[in-house]
């Protein structure tokens, strides 16, 4: 549609243009044969050739708005159609819903790699190491989400590395919309993944949403270090 409307606009800007062009040209043309035509002719061609060269720049200021116009139309139109195929559609095989830690490294293969790098603080994983108390860190996270591709594997590593019985752990997969699995984003309230939210019991102690403060262990510490002193 967009072609349409540029290949319509471009035909009356080439039609206006060539208009202005074979005018002028017609009038150089008959001022040129003024020998053979009376004075008052000759005048009559040289008033209109002036006022034809008067004209001629508004003509091409609107020629120049017409095309503004048409190009914005045409970047309009794209942007709608770009829009339009950009709609986040979940591949068949990847899941929405609660996944194991081995199904979130099997699904991206970059994971893996990615969390053997990561060296994390190690104040941050003793302290998780020792933690006395029961709580449950439930994780939303996208299979397509670069922020989930940054800091998924960090926690999975530090999780590893601490291998405390206290921490409970689920791993939830949403789908591109975060609309799904319905039940939990909508109770949960996630607008951003990756999101890691700590419980004691039923109650939310913090979360972490997208992005860490500084590191995932050190935002851990800063949610469950106050439980500590109770």
């Amino acid at each position: 549609m967009e072609m349409a409307v540029t290949g319509s606009v471009l035909s009356i800007l080439r039609g206006s243009f060539t208009m202005l062009n074979r005018n002028m040209k017609e009038t150089r043309r008959r001022l040129r044969c003024r020998s053979s035509v009376g004075p008052r002719k000759t005048l009559r061609l040289r008033a209109w050739e002036q006022a034809i060269a008067r004209r001629a720049p508004y003509l091409q200021r609107a020629g120049f708005t017409m095309a503004l116009l048409a190009l914005m139309l045409v970047v309009g139109f794209i942007s709608r159609a770009q829009a339009q195929d950009a709609k986040p559609v979940q591949p068949a095989d990847v899941p929405v819903g609660r996944v194991t830690m081995e199904q979130v490294y099997q699904l991206n293969e970059e994971y893996k790699p990615r969390a053997e790098a990561y060296v994390p603080i190690a104040s941050g994983v003793e302290f998780l190491k020792t933690y006395p108390k029961k709580i449950r860190i439930e994780v939303f996270y996208g299979t397509w989400c670069g922020d989930s591709r940054s800091h998924v594997p960090s926690f999975l590593k530090v999780m590893a590395m601490t291998n405390n019985p206290n921490i409970e752990i689920s791993l939830w997969a949403v789908d591109r919309t975060k609309k799904e699995p319905a039940d939990l984003v909508t109770s949960r309230r996630i607008v951003r993944v990756p999101t890691f939210i700590v419980y004691d019991d039923e109650r939310e102690l913090g979360r972490i949403v997208e992005t860490p403060a500084t590191t995932i262990e050190e935002d851990l510490f800063r949610i469950l270090e106050p439980t500590t002193r109770k």
